[in-house]
């Protein structure tokens, strides 16, 4: 309950699920793993993204595997003779430089847009994957607010000073100081004497620390969209997904790695080394039996499934441990008793209630569990001997990435989840500016009017169901550039203090203030994410896409270079946000954003049965090591990506619509983004989207990098993102001529909207 946070949706940007209730992204942010990936002491925010790269928050694969053309055959980067491409060189140089001249985009588009780049680029040291656009913008970003919270702007620079002096060295002093901090807690959870004990013990730590079974928070009520609501999500795992544990060989992969991380936790906490031994084993052989008990992350992508109301009352009946007990322990129970929580999985809570009270779990076993959630949540604020051991599962283990960020970077993320729009405010005073927000609210309007027109166009759908469609579209709301809301903060930081102290009196101001949220109107100006996000976000429950300063930077964005990139590139970005609000969760959202079913029974068939194709599609591609192995390591799971495949699909196709729209009612002297550019030939600017749409998934990622996607992001990979659009693009095949039965242009194609 440190993890109670306020969203205009609900979803949870970490390991679980349930982010994808309240928000959709361009980008997955777990291209980048961090410090913000494993958030303790209640900053846990609960954001969303694409994929953000939140645009989201997935990750690509450079090699062509598993795509079949109509006959049978996979498409190969052997050409019996190099493919002629004159128009080529009329090409930016800044795209040029990346492509590879000798693929074919007809057979892989994103090979021959990105191979050159991939063949030269290095995944940085301190990172587990490397994007053409996003790091660029991302690793620029991060200087710039270096700076800022260098200039010691009130709570933001307190906050950050005190990242940055908290003693992360290895002598003695700072190892004591460490485990001072942690044990006091950890002596209250070894004195407990049952099991409602130490479920009252656990809801207290929740406060200001990690959850146990039960994650709270406060959020959009998506049938009330107008007002907070009180959450409750499934919790208790380390690994991102339950599908660490239930692959068999996936589990054994990394299982040494996950014993000798949790052992170092007990011991450096002051454990002996028999007692970390038996508690360490404990752990993952508890987690092992919880796994399974997990609602699994496809069903959780059903905000209709996942909408349980229920009051408090009944929870703290039926769940003697996981609620009564839990809020007591909290001392949240009597401000909430007579309220209500959306239960996002009861059939969980049905099982681990059952488990943890009954015979097979003991006491000691459930100590175990809460000492080591609550060490781990902590060993990334402690001493260097912690913060190592951290990283190197965290990090090293689950993400491949081989050493640690400098310093400096931790704490700018720490400071930008504590203070987004303060954040936001002080980075926009640097990089926003109007007429760049002026031509991106121009770009969404005209998006948004092609959508329209391609409403009106769908045979599929029937005049009911349209008409409401249109009127969704039609209540669209817009957040572009950066927050304007000025939150008032009734504390103070010091920079002399202890990260932990600031973190807390930050952790205990947010869990007052989102209690005193339930059941009040929402805030429609706040944006939950700062504007120096490098992301894009479609809110189901405020029918609302957010699109950053952050984002509209260069090469996704620049007022002084041709429309067909700009459309390619961020066109791409904002159809897909806006196709959020009709993929296979945001349809069921009104243009209220009230969770209402409006859709006739006849078109939510025909949707169904368009679905289907883009899952057995997908299914059907296999991603390989991009270490140079080929190896495949698995295959994208058509369902869990579905959502965010149909926003790629008609995002593209909106964007295209769109440029073309806007070429036919502009002459080459009446836009700046097009002067700048203007020798390029009609043609080739039409190639020149595409090429740019595939050039912002440009990426380069480790092993274990693709794995941790394949099992918790709804994005496909990179590679199938792209080439899974284009192969389902009519508007590609035109533009580049494919013959029949291509790669890039089969029989059959799969798009919705």
């Amino acid at each position: 309950m440190g993890s109670l946070k306020s969203l205009n949706s609900t979803k949870k940007y970490e390991n679980d699920n349930a982010k994808n209730e309240a928000f959709r992204t361009h980008q997955s942010d777990k291209l980048q793993p961090g410090i913000a990936a494993f958030p303790s002491l209640g900053l846990k925010r609960t954001v969303a993204t694409w994929a953000i790269v939140g645009i989201g928050a997935q990750l690509f694969i450079a090699v062509v595997s598993g795509m079949q053309s109509d006959n049978g055959t996979s498409p190969s980067h052997l050409q019996a003779t190099t493919p002629s491409h004159d128009w080529i060189d009329e090409l930016p140089t800044s795209v040029l430089t990346h492509i590879n001249r000798n693929v074919d985009p007809c057979v892989d588009l994103y090979e021959f847009s990105c191979g050159a780049w991939l063949e030269q680029v290095k995944i940085p040291e301190d990172k587990a994957s490397v994007t053409l656009a996003f790091s660029t913008v991302r690793d620029d970003n991060e200087v710039v607010l270096k700076e800022v919270m260098e200039q010691g702007w009130p709570l933001i620079g307190e906050l950050y000073d005190s990242c940055m002096n908290y003693t992360n060295t290895s002598d003695p002093t700072a190892n004591e100081a460490s485990v001072a901090i942690l044990v006091p807690t950890l002596l209250q959870i070894a004195a407990t004497t049952s099991k409602e004990e130490l479920f009252q013990l656990a809801g207290n730590i929740s406060r200001v620390g990690p959850s146990l079974f039960t994650a709270l928070y406060v959020g959009t009520d998506a049938r009330e969209a107008t007002r907070y609501a009180l959450h409750a999500l499934q919790q208790g795992l380390t690994l991102p997904s339950p599908q660490y544990y239930l692959d068999k060989k996936q589990f054994d992969s990394i299982k040494d790695d996950f014993y000798a991380y949790v052992l170092t936790l007990f011991q450096l906490a002051g454990y002996d080394a028999n007692t970390s031994a038996s508690q360490a084993a404990s752990v993952l052989s508890f987690e092992q039996v919880l796994a399974p008990l997990y609602v699994p992350k496809e069903k959780l992508q059903d905000p209709v499934a996942t909408y349980n109301r229920k009051s408090i009352a009944e929870t703290i009946t039926t769940y003697p441990l996981l609620f009564k007990a839990y809020l007591n322990g909290s001392k949240l129970l009597p401000d909430l008793l007579a309220k209500d929580v959306i239960v996002q999985t009861p059939a969980f809570f049905d099982r681990v209630e059952a488990l943890v009270s009954g015979g097979s779990v003991t006491l000691d076993t459930l100590q175990s569990m809460l000492a080591y959630r609550y060490i781990a949540s902590m060993a990334s604020l402690l001493s260097a001997p912690f913060v190592q051991t951290d990283f190197a599962f965290r990090q090293k283990t689950l993400y491949g990435q081989k050493t640690q960020a400098p310093r400096w970077k931790t704490c700018v993320t720490r400071v930008t989840d504590a203070f987004p729009d303060l954040v936001g405010t002080y980075y926009a005073r640097v990089r926003s500016d109007n007429a760049t927000i002026q031509l991106a609210q121009e770009m969404v309007t005209q998006i948004q009017d092609t959508f329209q027109k391609n409403l009106m166009e769908l045979d599929w759908l029937d005049n009911s169901t349209r008409k409401a469609a249109l009127d969704k579209l039609g209540n669209f709301t817009k957040h572009i550039g950066h927050s304007m809301h000025e939150e008032p903060y009734p504390f103070q930081l010091r920079r002399n203090a202890s990260f932990v102290e600031n973190l807390e009196i930050i952790s205990n101001y947010e869990l007052n203030r989102d209690i005193g949220r339930i059941g009040t109107p929402i805030d429609p100006n706040e944006w939950l994410r700062s504007g120096a996000t490098v992301n894009a976000f479609y809110i189901p429950r405020a029918n609302r896409i957010v699109l950053p300063d952050g984002i509209l930077q260069s090469p996704f964005f620049a007022q002084d270079r041709h429309s067909s990139r700009n459309f390619g590139a961020m066109g791409s970005v904002i159809g897909h946000e806006l196709t959020h609000g009709f993929d296979s969760s945001g349809r069921h959202y009104a243009g209220d954003g009230n969770l209402r079913d409006w859709w006739s029974n006849a078109t939510t068939n025909e949707f169904l049965k368009r679905a289907e194709g883009l899952v057995t599609q997908y299914n059907s591609y296999e991603v390989r090591s991009q270490t140079g192995s080929n190896k495949v390591l698995g295959t994208i799971n058509g369902n869990f990506t579905l959502l965010e495949n149909i926003a790629d699909n008609g995002g593209v196709k909106l964007a295209f619509a769109a440029y073309q729209k806007h070429m036919a009612d502009h002459d080459l002297h009446a836009s700046s983004m097009i002067r700048a550019e203007s020798h390029l030939s009609d043609t080739v600017a039409e190639k020149l989207f595409f090429i740019s749409f595939a050039q912002t998934f440009c990426a380069k990622r480790s092993d274990a990098s693709i794995i941790n996607g394949l099992a918790s992001d709804s994005h496909s990979v990179q590679e199938w993102r792209i080439n899974g659009v284009a192969s389902n693009s009519q508007d590609f095949a035109q533009v580049f001529s494919c013959p029949a039965a291509s790669a890039m242009n089969p029989k059959t194609k799969h798009q919705l909207w």
